[in-house]
């Protein structure tokens, strides 16, 4: 078992201490529920050289959770979630509170992404230890810019607390307090944040998000505070300041015509006020990043019974560095296409492009990706 990153393997003993005090009597049930996700990948990188990289590799991961009511409004729940390519079998667990690249696990790991207690009661609801956090902008592709459950088949997770309570009016206000490890996070975040300072420890993640009605099927405001974690002269000097960032979703939808198609259009944008200098991203500049960050979605539901279709296109600024979807300095867009065959079972197939938006002088060109899939998965 892994440690690296801190004593990660004090979150399970935690969590049975908490637990202790429940006899097995007020457990009123246990439930057993996961995904499988497996599918074909593909993607061609040309780089800034003008050179093409190529690769193909069958990809899936394996999600397994056990839920239990423990009484008293408090539930616990546990997941373990795998990993594995044609050519990368799952040979590696760990237990720790930093993920092993930027983007959360890698290929072939496995890990408990899940590990928490729940109290529900009246408006309040309360989460501590290992979850899953974030908010995606409504549509078939499901993107966001800042926090974001585990997408595709990656694994990420949040370490702390969730506090959420319904107010009036359908909306509901949310704070994470996030434990961030020296070596990093579990959630995805990007270079030049850097989390070995002392007074980064803790981040936080405030939100007021809107329950759909009428026209409007999202909205939400947020905004991250993670202190002492953006190196904006680059890692290797010792100065650090706060990072911040605001975020802003917006959905509407539409029914289409008697046969329950449905338009849902949506727009997401962020802001960060506090960005690197150029200089800390590339070799060359020395003047401060852009800070902004936005995607539109256009998405029809129900063409046919099941069957999906959306289109998403957006970018980030150089100093925007909080989206697993969008990387820094990089512009998106996509087509995925979605058939719920069965309650189960459901296939997505996706082309997208990602294109470098400001080049480095010392580059020949703009680096492009292309990618595409076909993907099954079954929930049980």
């Amino acid at each position: 078992m892994g440690t690296r990153g801190g004593p990660a393997w004090l979150l399970p003993v935690f969590v049975l201490l908490l637990v202790n005090d429940v006899s097995a009597a007020e457990v009123q049930s246990w439930r057993v529920s996961g995904d499988l996700r497996f599918g074909w990948y593909a993607d061609e990188r040309r780089t800034r050289t003008g050179e093409k990289q190529r690769n193909d590799e069958g990809r899936m991961r394996l999600r397994a959770a056990l839920d239990g009511d423990l009484g008293g409004g408090w539930s616990a729940r546990g997941r373990l979630a795998a990993t594995a390519g044609t050519d990368t079998a799952p040979d590696r667990f760990y237990l720790r509170f930093d993920a092993p690249t930027r983007s959360g696990a890698a290929l072939g790991d496995a890990t408990l992404d899940q590990l928490y207690l729940r109290q529900q009661r009246g408006d309040w609801r309360v989460t501590i230890g290992r979850f899953s956090s974030g908010f995606d902008l409504v549509g078939v592709a499901g993107k966001a810019l800042d926090r974001k459950p585990a997408s595709n088949v990656a694994i990420t997770w949040t370490d702390g607390l969730h506090v959420e309570r319904r107010l009036n009016a359908g909306w509901r206000a949310h704070a994470i307090l996030q434990y961030q490890d020296s070596d990093g996070l579990g959630q995805s975040t990007q270079a030049p944040l850097d989390y070995s300072r002392g007074d980064s420890r803790v981040g936080t993640w405030f939100a007021l998000v809107a329950e759909p009605t009428g026209v409007f099927e999202q909205r939400s405001l947020s905004v991250t505070w993670m202190p002492d974690t953006l190196a904006a002269r680059g890692v290797a000097n010792p100065s650090r300041k706060n990072y911040v960032a605001l975020d802003g979703k917006l959905a509407l939808v539409w029914p289409l015509g008697e046969g329950g198609m449905r338009l849902v259009v949506g727009g997401e944008v962020g802001y960060a006020p506090n960005r690197p200098l150029h200089g800390a991203l590339t070799t060359g500049g020395t003047g401060r990043a852009d800070g902004w960050a936005w995607q539109i979605s256009a998405n029809l539901y129900d063409i046919a019974p099941g069957h999906n279709l959306g289109l998403v296109h957006g970018r980030a600024d150089a100093g925007w560095l909080l989206s697993p979807d969008y990387r820094a300095n990089d512009k998106l867009s996509e087509v995925r296409y979605q058939w719920r065959f069965h309650p189960a079972w459901s296939m997505e197939a996706r082309y997208r492009i990602r294109e470098e938006r400001e080049v480095p002088a010392s580059a020949r060109r703009e680096r492009q990706d292309r990618d595409v899939y076909l993907r099954f998965t079954w929930r049980f």
